[in-house]
């Protein structure tokens, strides 16, 4: 795919001028096997197409379904995954789509072998816009039901592992935006308003057209597509046409074949009025038909878009062999959604431009034949056809062209190329997945060699044979690369791929006369470090001596500050790093080292014997182990101290001499401490090198004793626990354990999140004792997952009264957002929720208070009216019980809503008693001012820090130096009660601990006055 955001990387002057290719008047019908028949139903089971070896198919499709994939992990399901069950072998698409329509009509026809026994039912993807009339399985009509976007379906006899058989599902499909759209535009050529209706599915959308097994994972065997429309209009889709019959009576049915391996995104129709023409494309023995479609080309910039295709296909074809449906078609159809797609044989454009025709035809190796396995890997897709592109110029116009393009695609910016979540937006983020991704493989192009890239890559693609045609992952590719080149390559995959940011290279160069040669010394320095991750990479070095003669050097670099020394046989004149650019980073010569600069490299955790701990324990002796690293000049005098205002914890050492330390020296040195008896969340340590002058502040935390937050997985199974973990990563001390392995006192926990997903089990008579303690105690806990207070109806109505305070009054309420009630926990917060991701958020139960409860969240623009959506119940011992219709997974962080992260914080501070429930006004209320936080921390040079506000009034920040000193004072400013934020932002201040300090002063009566106090770390 080409995204409509890269337009100003790759429009780029177009290479060719107009040139007279032969036009054809109309699609020729090719002389191809008769199709199979089109009624419904089928009477028997027709294989068509190329077919894999069954056995083999099936065996990867259980590997790859049942299985991690290694090192680059898997979709997370919210369930255990019904599409695992059957292969896909072959689909029909028999659709009828006529001018001023705004819905197709289609039966569809899936062939489909079971890979277990006993299969009793197919899951199929139907979305909402899809009315399905009917699935038939031979002539048997079969019962189906229908759940968010699946459809599953009763068989009429279950099938046993390797039996095959024929479903045909007839429906209807309104045009809403999704997966097919259809919108009036202009013929250049012909003056008149046409009617076009085109599809686009990737990711996802498919299912929003034709009901399938939308997964990558699952390449049809072969598709048959067969449009019947007005007979004026032209029917572009896969492969070859088998049959264009016109009717006689004003319609049309043109029926196109594919009969190479094909997932479902790639399935397309585009069906208006277009100019075409024709030309075709020779190579080596092969002669490709290659056709235009559009509606707003001339007839001579098509002439042009056919002769820069041909161009393309020769450039991209001598790199990575015959274009892998050369038996078929090539060509392009315009196509109403943005950017362009790389439809399989025929890619969609919604522009045209050199770059993007490139592009498009490189999908066909790399995202057609190769096909990403699941979205995580979708860079193994848009980073190659995007590295095309640099490679076709290079191709035509040389090295210098390469290297100049790629510059067009550096990107600065953080994320992963690795998409955590397939069902976000990232995976078409055009930094990550497009220009990073061609920036890895120029990388390692440079890494392993030029032979053994391109010897690797063809290996990668594989002949053009079907079983080739197959779905890939990074390990795999990475495999590929490390076979060939005999090389470990997991650092590289690692940083690039998992990793985030880029190098920041500084080098500084001095030079001395020996008595037999020059001797050079390179001091380099990863600047982005300690606050990005550390590269490891070869880095090339030029060295140009006095006489102009140069030399070659590769510098190993995997420290964030290393130096070599080279012996040279003359002085040297320049020394450059990277100077062609192999590597995507910044690299500045520097004057001089810059001043010393202490990182701390390792922090170890351990018994005083020195054996690993996890957790600082209680009521024990323990020590924290640390290897710094000076990333600057030298340090005289260097001295460490380490201090914690955790009151439970006691540092035994004082002040640690640690000598002089050089350039890229390590130090390693131990502090030794004691905790008391009650320990739980975070513990906050504060580490101070002190130098000859100079010093540095580092801060950090460590888990201890008890965690905060006690996760309770108790979704039968299924991964929804993992929705919670990711947003309390590196936040929030926490464990997970499912209800038979809960200890039996939950009162050492702040908080108690308990978690069903869709399993809406009754709690057990222990689960049930556990909480009733916990309540007696005072403990917080907030019960969440669809239709949780559902779940109990049945059992535990009593429990659901008594102890969650509600009633369950209905359980199907469709509303897909909840709010936040006045003066309440999350008061003025919106909720999205969303049936993907986690894919559980069908409907909400419908709660009512039986006892005094505040309402916590309520059905978005019901406030009030129709019961609510969550309840809170203040315990008489202090705690409280929050009871959620919905499962807090559903969360999708979208507009203005508030996203799980900020909901898992909110819940915290209500358990931590930074809010409390208000007896005369039913809300909730701040009992103190009090900093939540300040984000980041350190900081350079600007810092949020958050905080809640019991009333309403005037709010001061002043910021103090570690001395004692006001560095900055705010003019007070007014500030609502609740939750709030402010940022700092440092002016001249030097590196170190500062203080700052909150003071609200309550406006009228009495002027009531709170403040509070954090500690902030100025890096610079």
């Amino acid at each position: 795919m080409y995204r409509t955001v890269l337009i100003l990387l790759a429009a780029l002057p177009l290479m060719a001028q107009p040139a007279t290719i032969g036009q054809g008047e109309s699609l020729p019908v090719l002389d191809l096997p008769q199709q199979p028949a089109r009624e419904l139903p089928a009477e028997e089971t027709v294989r068509t197409g190329r077919e894999l070896e069954g056995t083999l198919k099936q065996e990867r499709a259980r590997a790859e379904l049942s299985a991690s994939a290694g090192e680059f992990g898997e979709y997370r399901w919210g369930r255990t995954d019904p599409f695992s069950d059957y292969d896909v072998v072959y689909y029909e698409l028999n659709l009828a789509v006529f001018q001023g329509s705004e819905s197709l009509n289609g039966a569809v026809r899936m062939d489909l072998a079971s890979l277990v026994d006993g299969l009793e039912s197919i899951t199929l993807h139907a979305g909402s816009n899809l009315m399905v009339d009917q699935v038939l399985q031979d002539q048997t009509e079969l019962e189906f039901t229908r759940s968010g976007d699946e459809l599953t379906a009763t068989l009429a006899v279950p099938l046993d592992e390797g039996a095959e058989t024929s479903l045909w599902i007839g429906y209807s499909a309104d045009y809403t935006g999704q997966g097919i759209i259809s919108l009036w535009r202009t013929n250049q050529q012909t003056g008149e308003e046409i009617h076009v209706i085109t599809s686009m599915a990737e990711p996802f959308d498919a299912r929003h057209w034709w009901p399938c097994k939308d997964d990558t994972r699952d390449k049809a065997d072969s598709v048959l597509v067969s449009v019947t429309t007005d007979d004026f209009n032209s029917v572009v889709s896969n492969g070859l046409v088998r049959e264009d019959l016109d009717h006689g009576d004003g319609t049309r049915t043109t029926t196109w074949f594919e009969g190479w391996p094909i997932v479902t995104y790639l399935v397309s129709i585009c069906v208006t009025e277009y100019n075409h023409t024709e030309t075709t494309w020779e190579w080596e023995d092969v002669i490709l038909p290659l056709h235009d479609w559009s509606w707003s080309l001339t007839f001579e910039e098509q002439n042009i878009v056919m002769e820069l295709g041909q161009y393309s296909l020769t450039a991209l074809s001598d790199l990575y062999g015959m274009y892998p449906f050369a038996d078929e078609k090539y060509g392009h159809a315009q196509y109403l959604w943005g950017g362009a797609m790389e439809h399989q044989t025929c890619s969609s454009m919604g522009f045209y431009t050199e770059s993007v025709i490139a592009h498009e035809l490189a999908h066909q190796w790399f995202g057609d034949k190769l096909t990403c396995d699941t979205f995580h890997h979708i860079w193994l897709n848009e980073g190659w056809a995007t590295y095309s592109e640099a490679l076709y110029y290079e191709y035509y116009l040389g090295e210098w062209a390469l290297h100049e393009y790629m510059l067009y695609e550096e990107y600065w910016g953080d994320g992963t190329i690795w998409i955590e979540d397939p069902y976000s937006d990232n995976i078409f983020h055009g930094g990550l997945s497009y220009a990073k991704g061609s920036w890895v493989l120029h990388m390692l192009r440079h890494v392993v060699g030029d032979d053994n890239f391109w010897a690797a890559t063809l290996a990668y693609l594989g002949p053009n044979d079907p079983e080739y045609y197959r779905t890939v992952t990074t390990d795999e590719f990475r495999e590929f690369m490390e076979a060939e080149s005999g090389m470990d390559l997991g650092y590289f995959f690692e940083e690039w791929i998992m990793g985030e940011y880029w190098p920041d290279y500084g080098y500084y160069w001095s030079q001395e006369e020996t008595a037999r040669d020059w001797e050079l010394h390179v001091d380099v320095l990863q600047q982005q470090a300690p606050g990005h991750q550390v590269f490891t990479m070869p880095v090339d070095l030029l060295v140009v001596d006095v006489q102009g003669d140069s030399t070659w050097h590769e510098l190993w670099n995997d420290g964030p500050a290393l130096s070599y020394t080279l012996a040279m046989p003359a002085e040297a004149q320049e020394v450059l790093l990277d100077p062609m650019h192999w590597i995507l980073s910044q690299v500045t010569l520097l004057e001089d080292l810059p001043a010393a600069d202490m990182a701390v490299e390792e922090l170890h955790l351990e018994t005083l014997a020195g054996e690993p701990l996890e957790v600082i324990p209680p009521s024990s002796m323990f020590r924290l182990r640390f290897v710094a690293r000076n990333m600057g000049d030298t340090a005289e005098g260097l001295t460490a101290e380490l201090d914690t205002q955790h009151p439970g914890i006691t540092v035994l050492d004082g002040p640690l001499a640690l000598g002089d330390l050089d350039f890229g020296q390590d130090v390693e040195f131990i502090f030794e401490c004691e905790s008391g008896t009650e320990l739980t969340g975070l513990a906050e340590f504060l580490l101070e090198f002190q130098w000859v002058g100079g010093d540095e502040h580092q801060s950090f935390e460590l888990p201890a004793g008890v965690p905060e937050l006690l996760l309770v997985d108790d979704d039968g199974g299924d991964d929804y626990q993992t929705w919670y973990e990711d947003a309390l990563q590196d936040e929030v001390y926490y464990m997970t354990l499912e209800p038979g392995a809960l200890p039996a006192d939950l009162t050492p926990y702040t908080l108690v999140l308990w978690i069903q997903g869709d399993n809406e089990r009754a709690l057990s008579e222990a689960d049930l004792t556990l909480l009733e303690n916990l309540d007696e105690a005072g403990g917080h806990v907030v019960f969440t997952g669809q239709h949780f207070p559902g779940g109990q109806v049945a059992e535990n109505l009593e429990f659901l009264n008594d102890f969650c305070g509600l009633e369950v009054t209905a359980t199907e309420h469709e509303e897909m957002a909840v709010q936040g009630d006045d003066n309440g926990l999350f008061e003025g917060e919106t909720f999205y929720l969303f049936n993907g991701g986690a894919g559980n958020q069908e409907a909400m139960d419908v709660l009512n208070p039986v006892l005094d409860c505040v309402t916590s969240l309520a059905h978005y623009n019901t406030l009030g009216d129709e019961g609510c959506a969550a309840l809170l119940r203040e315990c008489d011992t202090g705690g409280g019980v929050i009871t959620c219709g919905f499962g807090l997974e559903g969360i999708a962080e979208i507009g203005t809503g508030i996203s799980i992260e900020e909901t898992l914080a909110i819940l915290l501070d209500w358990a931590r008693g930074l809010t409390a429930v208000d007896p005369f006004d039913t809300g909730l209320r701040a009992e103190s001012l009090v900093i939540t936080g300040a984000r980041p921390n350190p900081f350079n040079p600007s810092t949020r820090i958050e905080f809640t506000c019991p009333r309403s009034g005037l709010l001061q920040l002043e910021v103090f130096n570690i001395a004692g000193q006001l560095v900055h004072a705010s003019p007070p400013r007014p500030v609502s009660a609740g939750r709030s934020q402010l940022n700092w932002t440092a002016g001249r201040e030097a590196s170190g601990m500062y203080f700052a300090v909150l003071t609200l002063r309550e406006t009228g009566g009495r002027g009531k006055r709170w403040s509070d106090s954090t500690k902030l770390v100025l890096v610079r």
